[in-house]
């Protein structure tokens, strides 16, 4: 029973599914069901499933069990209680970074239920808000994949940084939420002085950023380049093998960029 005491929660009701967020849960009215696309609550959830009659204790399932018998793991507050909680400010939008999961002084993509802090955004969001109708780097980048032709790997190194840094910026953003360790954000040279003696030119994420905001590059070769330095320092640092965490990050690297490159 172990499975039902995490945090988050797989949910489904029939072939929609979602995550059900226990801090979020108050009951059948609270905004605690994550889909892709939006935040629902319990009634709101099962509404989407087929052939229902709209008992979400009954209808929505958890690794096979009714929620309505898991009423027990979700240890939620009172009805009246007002806490920020139980009452976010802003309950269709999440209430924590997509990227780092702290949940301070965040903005709001307008498309999607994604929260960022400024620096978590890449590009940086410099205004306070998203604004009207601005919206994160993961919505742009859906909006407009269909527009893009296929093309040869060769052809997609090639091929000019500034035509498609909106796809480097999703990669490196890809890349920074799966890195929740920060093992790959800042030099490594700083948190490991033997790092020296091994590596003889260092790159991390953060480097990597500050020459796209400055346009040091000028193919998508330069910046692949850059990332993989990264996944080869470790690997020559750590002596990992394929199933280290920068293996990892490189396949998931790699995996994304075919598949937003359209690689044929």
């Amino acid at each position: 029973m172990s499975k039902f005491e995490a945090t988050e929660l797989p949910v489904s009701c029939g072939s929609v599914t979602g995550v059900l967020h226990k801090r979020r849960f108050r009951g059948p009215h609270s905004k605690s069901i994550r889909t892709e696309k939006r935040w629902f609550s319990p009634e709101e959830f099962v509404k989407q499933g087929p052939l229902t009659d709209g008992d979400w204790m009954k209808n929505i399932l958890c690794h096979g069990k009714t929620l309505g018998s898991l009423m027990k793991f979700l240890d939620f507050h009172p009805l009246e209680c007002r806490c920020h909680v139980c009452c976010p400010k802003n309950p269709d939008k999440d209430d924590l970074c997509f990227i780092c999961n702290d949940g301070e002084k965040l903005v709001f993509c307008t498309k999607c239920p994604r929260a960022f802090h400024h620096l978590c955004h890449v590009p940086t969001v410099q205004d306070k808000t998203f604004g009207i109708n601005r919206m994160c780097t993961f919505c742009v980048l859906k909006a407009r994949k269909g527009q893009w032709a296929h093309m040869s790997k060769e052809q997609a190194l090639a091929s000019h940084f500034t035509s498609n840094i909106l796809r480097c910026e999703y990669l490196l953003m890809v890349l920074y939420k799966t890195d929740t360790k920060h093992e790959f954000h800042h030099n490594p040279s700083v948190t490991e002085e033997s790092v020296s003696s091994v590596i003889s030119k260092p790159s991390w994420l953060n480097k990597v950023r500050r020459k796209m905001e400055k346009n040091k590059y000028t193919t998508v070769r330069e910046f692949v380049k850059d990332i993989n330095l990264i996944f080869e320092n470790y690997e020559a640092f750590h002596n990992d093998n394929a199933d280290s965490m920068g293996a990892k990050m490189k396949k998931i690297f790699d995996e994304e960029f075919d598949t937003i490159f359209k690689i044929q």
